[in-house]
C-alpha cells in the first residue's frame, strides 16, 4: 500500500473486503463490517462530512459499489481496545 494515513488504510481495507465479497460469495443475506476508525464509519454512514478529496474519492467508490449489493449491511465502529486481535494480526503482517 505504500505510505498512507490510518483512514486511507481503513478505506482501502473496506474496498478490498467489499470487492472480495462481491467476487466470492452469492449467498450472503446480511453483512456487518466492523471498523476501528470512527471517522471512516461515520463518513460511510453519512453522519459526518467528508472534507478531504482523497477520502471523498474512497467514499464515493464504496457507495457506488454498495448500490449493487443484494444483501443488507451495516457498518459499525469498534473501539481499538475491543479489537486487540485484529491489531495483533496487522502488526504481524507489517513486521513480516
Amino acid at each position: 500500500m505504500g505510505v498512507a494515513t490510518n483512514n486511507e488504510a481503513e478505506y482501502t481495507a473496506f474496498i478490498n473486503s467489499l470487492e472480495w465479497v462481491l467476487e466470492n460469495t452469492t449467498t450472503i443475506t446480511q453483512l456487518t463490517w466492523q471498523l476501528d476508525s470512527k471517522l471512516v464509519v461515520e463518513q460511510l454512514n453519512g453522519n459526518w462530512k467528508v472534507k478531504e478529496q482523497r477520502l471523498k474519492d474512497f467514499c464515493q467508490q464504496i457507495h457506488q459499489a454498495l448500490k449493487t449489493v443484494s444483501f443488507s449491511y451495516q457498518i459499525k465502529y469498534v473501539p481499538r481496545e475491543q479489537n486487540q486481535r485484529a491489531d495483533e494480526l496487522v502488526n504481524q503482517a507489517l513486521d513480516a
